[in-house]
């Protein structure tokens, strides 16, 4: 799983080697992506395999530096298997990054900025001996 991780890191960077764009322009990326993400101290857990996909809005200020802002809908959580039940935990998220660019040269930037999510769904999903259930946990509690 690293591996296929790795490579698809890998072959993707190269989409993203374009030149900035010119002083004062605005323009619009949109995202999608593979979101491989689980949650800590969870032991016998698997990563919830799930997708990514919005916009980033980017004002070039100057030559060196601009300014982004998006809006990401992401598909978190993680799997659970035992020999009685399976289980998925599937935590979403809006999240939007707020980032500053700055070019240290021609198609390379650094991004420094911050990245607040705001929880969308929030379900359990169990099986077992052929039965299974959905609870949304933000009902529940």
């Amino acid at each position: 799983m690293k591996k296929i991780i790795i490579i698809a890191c890998l072959l993707l960077t190269s989409v993203g080697t374009f030149a900035q764009h010119a002083k004062g322009s605005f323009n619009i990326q949109p995202k999608v992506g593979l979101n491989v993400a689980t949650m800590t101290d969870n032991d016998g857990s698997d990563p919830r395999v799930g997708f990514v996909g919005g916009a980033e809005f980017e004002y070039q200020a100057t030559d060196l530096l601009s300014l982004s802002f998006g809006a990401l809908y992401s598909q978190q959580g993680l799997k659970a298997n035992s020999d009685e039940m399976d289980g998925t935990i599937k935590m979403d998220y809006i999240n939007v990054p707020v980032l500053l660019n700055v070019y240290v040269t021609k198609g390379l930037a650094v991004k420094a900025g911050i990245q607040p999510g705001f929880k969308v769904n929030s379900k359990v999903k169990v099986s077992a001996a052929g039965a299974s259930a959905e609870v949304d946990l933000e009902k529940a509690l």
